[in-house]
């Protein structure tokens, strides 16, 4: 009988399949966040659905924490994407519940708080009638606490904590028994406690009892430092569609879609009433400095002409880029993207001086296909000038957005390439309603 024999190559492939199984076993505990046994979209897209307040099936917290940071959010999605896909090799979690503090049942329903400490550190309860159920140890991104009960709930710092001067708490919103209660007006700081409004032995140090109250027969009140507002049930103060105006180019124009979903999740809100909507004056093949007309500057001017815009919601240097004519392969130095940002540039500073409160500039995703390797060559020039300039501005407060983590993995967000199709539109919203939720965008007249 002839003897069988393994050669190397074959025992080199044995060795692998094996690494790679006993890979997946241990990915089953940390990235498996829907606990179906292996990594794969479905557990970015989870974890994504969790950090927009959603409640996906079979979801396990202590394996969606993929980068150890003891925060559940859209960079632990991104993270398990790119293993996926091969570009990191390994994930790393904590082994348990990334959601700090611990949780005492009342009995009753169910409450998760989202909410952030600007510095970390600081103490937040949730209160129920009065009574405390849960006390957490805050992080500085967004992460959600939870708690049981029923009646009234409230985010409170205790009596005794006492917080620097500018800690503060900021609460996203609140989901008790699956209805989400916003939080407006809502962040808990030392500023308003000046003046002996809270006790504490001067101005660096505070003893402060301060709350945020969801009051769960209709309405959201505020109450910090014995002042009590009380905004619209479903939350927010509101505006007028006027105040807010949506500039750029094709991304934006093409259907206006985002621009009415926007719409829509600021009516849900309670925030734009029914009957009014923003100003868009976006506009195809439009660029930042140059080209058709009108610019994306002229749009801005040509839609606050009454000076009454307050909050901005943009995009722009796409077309700058297309259109743009640069070395191979292109740098900073590059004129037409030096025009684009000083374009950008010069506008925040009008608005600022127009009374603009906040702007929200997003910038484009990964370009699809080889026939745009050019224009992705530029964005990627262009991409952090243009970041650069939007964090260091002050007057507008402005948030950058980079869509490409919305966008990476999901090739039905776009029929063309570089414009979102109707499921592209809804992603690109709701990435920044989020982040107008988070920031509590639309506050400051």
């Amino acid at each position: 009988m002839k003897k069988s024999i393994i050669k190397p190559k074959k025992v080199c492939i044995i060795i692998m399949l094996l690494i790679c199984c006993l890979s997946q076993t241990f990915a089953a505990t940390c990235g498996d966040a829907n606990a179906s046994g292996s990594i794969d979209v479905v557990d970015a897209l989870v974890i994504a659905q969790y950090y927009v307040g959603l409640s996906p099936a079979n979801f396990d917290p202590t394996a969606a924490d993929v980068n150890g940071d003891s925060a559940i959010d859209i960079l632990d999605a991104l993270r398990i994407a790119q293993y996926y896909v091969g570009l990191v090799s390994e994930l790393s979690c904590s082994g348990t519940t990334p959601i700090p503090g611990t949780t005492t049942s009342s009995g009753g329903g169910n409450i998760t708080v989202r909410a952030r400490g600007t510095m970390g550190g600081e103490i937040l309860e949730i209160q129920v009638n009065g009574n405390t159920v849960a006390s957490f140890t805050m992080t500085t991104s967004y992460s959600d606490y939870s708690a049981s009960g029923s009646g009234t709930v409230r985010v409170a710092f205790t009596n005794d904590d006492q917080l620097e001067n500018g800690m503060d708490i900021q609460v996203d919103y609140a989901d008790i028994d699956g209805t989400r209660y916003q939080a407006e007006n809502q962040a808990i700081n030392t500023g308003v406690y000046v003046d002996g409004a809270c006790g504490g032995s001067n101005s660096e140090w505070l003893q402060c009892n301060g709350y945020i109250e969801f009051n769960t027969s209709g309405g959201t009140t505020t109450t910090s430092g014995g002042t009590t507002t009380t905004t619209s049930s479903g939350g927010g103060t509101t505006i007028s569609g006027n105040q807010v105006i949506v500039i750029g180019e094709s991304f934006i124009a093409m259907s206006h879609e985002i621009t009415r979903n926007l719409e829509n999740l600021a009516r849900n809100a309670g925030i734009l009433p029914s009957n009014e909507s923003f100003i868009d004056n976006s506009v195809s093949g439009t660029r930042l400095s140059g080209g058709i007309s009108p610019t994306i500057p002229q749009q801005y001017a040509n839609g606050n002409t009454q000076k009454q815009v307050r909050w901005v919601i943009m995009d722009g240097g796409g077309n700058d880029c297309l259109q743009g004519s640069c070395s191979n392969p292109p740098t900073s130095s590059c004129q037409d993207l030096q025009n684009a940002a000083n374009a950008a540039n010069n506008l925040l500073q009008q608005m600022g001086n127009d009374g603009v409160v906040k702007v929200l500039y997003f910038f484009y995703p990964e370009p699809v296909g080889s026939s745009y390797s050019d224009l992705k060559a530029k964005l990627d020039v262009l991409r952090p000038m243009i970041q650069n300039i939007v964090n260091s501005t002050s007057n507008p407060q402005c948030y950058w957005l980079d869509l490409r983590p919305v966008w990476n993995g999901h090739p039905e967000y776009t029929s063309d390439g570089i414009h979102p199709t109707s499921a592209g539109s809804e992603a690109t919203a709701n990435a920044i309603w989020d982040l107008i939720q988070q920031n509590n965008f639309f506050s400051g007249k």
